[in-house]
């Protein structure tokens, strides 16, 4: 109703002032030297008024009347002097007519289009000089003037009657607000990040680990860091699941109703997690083992026996914490689903001979026995660096849980349309319940005896062996060893026996 009522008074207004310059015009009029430009100037005043009532209907609308302002000013400027024509004050006019119609936003545009459009004018009648013949009888020019002033009035009382609260209106009562809940303090950097979110699905506050979400900050809606974060809470019975957010990080949610939304706990998965920190390990593991490697082959002078030792130990012990840091980031590129698996023929046999040659001084050092049995090509369709992964996996794990004087057997073999390989050690064993969760992340059994490792390695090697379309095997005894064994299809190709 407010915004019809505006309307009316700008139409009103409008035609009061076109029916003031027609006027004037029409006194000047006997004049027939000026009736080319009293003519022009009429045409001019015409254009706001068109626009006006042509535009009302749409959208459009208000930039129209402001684009017919613009015009008049520049017309009006030309024809009746240039810059120093007292129709300059028609420069203010777009700028007005926006704030009547309560639009701040298009009232600032407007303005520089109103300036914009006089700065023009002025320029075009220094350079080219009076156009159209006589000029405009000043008095005229003044009637005009003082239009524009009349319409400049009536403009800004429609802007504030506009702003003014209307008879009938109902009195709003401020409402209080409701007391928001304490933010919890929570570490920048655990895991873990506390939001909370308005029924609207804007973050009013939050505490905790960013995630690396540097448009994290109260206001912004929820979908900004987690897309239709807001339509998963407003799930019925939706209390937590699994989310990923806008930078590709996968977490876990739960959220919890209040009165005013939601709060809501977003928690980085074990996988992610360590996934952070091993990225941040890869480098120094890198200097490290560059650094040892250089150490080892005498490249920068020979080493005293003793010396040279140590250098193996701590190359050796590197490329092993490089291994459970590849495992972590494995399997957090699994669980979200970046790892693309390359499906080509590999020869296992001779991925089993590199493995051995990198994990002989392993077992060398532990007492352990390492041995291959492997007569012939056996040739896969797999994943070279998968299936190298896999084998380190099983043959690292063979070695840390056998005692001096154990051995480990790796052997490869063909089964039909199967390429098979297995790794056999008289390690600690396993029972079967033990075996039954062996392959679960972060799981390690009840024998382990303080030796090292993550729990990951089982999980890598089912999931990448799954991947390749092939299955894991494990046989255990406690007390006497444990048999992983691996089918994987057999290769896809001409190219081999």
């Amino acid at each position: 109703m407010v915004r019809q009522t505006a309307q009316s008074r700008l139409r009103v207004l409008h035609l009061a002032w076109l029916s003031l310059i027609v006027l004037a015009a029409v006194l000047a009029w006997p004049d027939a030297s000026a009736r080319g430009r009293l003519a022009a100037v009429l045409a001019g005043a015409a254009l706001p008024v068109v626009a006006l009532f042509a535009g009302r209907a749409g959208r459009l609308g208000p930039r129209l009347l402001v684009i017919g302002w613009t015009l008049f000013v520049a017309a009006a400027v030309i024809l009746t002097g240039g810059a120093l024509s007292p129709l300059a004050l028609y420069a203010l006019m777009p700028g007005l007519v926006a704030l009547a119609m309560n639009d701040r936003a298009l009232a600032a545009e407007a303005g520089v289009f109103g300036v914009f459009a006089y700065a023009a004018a002025g320029l075009v009648v220094r350079w080219s000089g009076p156009i159209g013949g006589e000029t405009v009888p000043e008095m005229t020019i003044y009637a005009m003037a003082l239009a524009g002033l009349v319409l400049a009035g009536g403009l800004v009382v429609t802007h504030m009657a506009a702003r003014a609260p209307q008879q009938g209106d109902l009195p709003v009562e401020p409402r209080s607000p409701e007391p928001a809940a304490p933010i919890p303090a929570l570490p920048r950097s655990g895991g873990h990040l506390w939001l909370a979110v308005t029924g609207e699905g804007r973050v009013r506050g939050f505490s905790g680990d960013r995630f690396g979400l540097d448009t994290l900050k109260p206001g912004i809606t929820l979908d900004q860091i987690w897309p239709d974060g807001l339509a998963a809470l407003k799930q019925p019975g939706a209390m937590r699941g699994a989310a990923r957010l806008t930078d590709g990080q996968h977490v876990a949610w739960a959220s919890e109703r209040q009165a005013s939304g939601w709060h809501l706990m977003l928690s980085q998965t074990q996988a992610a997690y360590f996934a952070s920190l091993s990225h941040e390990l890869k480098t120094p593991l890198g200097i490290i083992l560059g650094y040892s490697d250089m150490m080892t082959s005498g490249l920068m002078g020979a080493l005293p026996p003793p010396h040279n030792e140590y250098a193996a130990i701590i190359h050796e012990t590197g490329e092993d914490l490089l291994l459970r840091v590849e495992d972590v980031l494995e399997l957090a590129r699994a669980e979200a689903g970046q790892r693309v698996l390359q499906d080509e023929p590999v020869d296992v046999s001779a991925t089993a001979q590199q493995v051995m040659v990198q994990m002989t001084p392993m077992a060398a050092r532990r007492g352990v026995t390492l041995t291959l049995d492997a007569g012939e090509e056996v040739w896969a369709q797999a994943d070279l660096r998968a299936l190298t992964q896999v084998w380190q996996n099983l043959v690292s794990n063979a070695i840390k849980f056998s005692n001096t004087g154990g051995s480990v057997k790796l052997k490869t073999a063909r089964d039909g349309r199967l390429a098979t390989f297995s790794v056999t050690d008289t390690g600690i064993g396993m029972s079967p319940e033990e075996v039954a969760h062996a392959s679960e992340p972060f799981r390690r059994g009840s024998n382990i005896e303080n030796r090292e490792g993550t729990g990951l390695g089982l999980a890598i090697v089912r999931s990448l062996t799954e991947r390749m379309g092939g299955r894991l095997e494990i046989q255990s005894e406690k007390g006497k060893g444990t048999r992983m064994h691996i089918a994987l299809p057999e290769a896809i190709s001409t190219d081999w026996p």
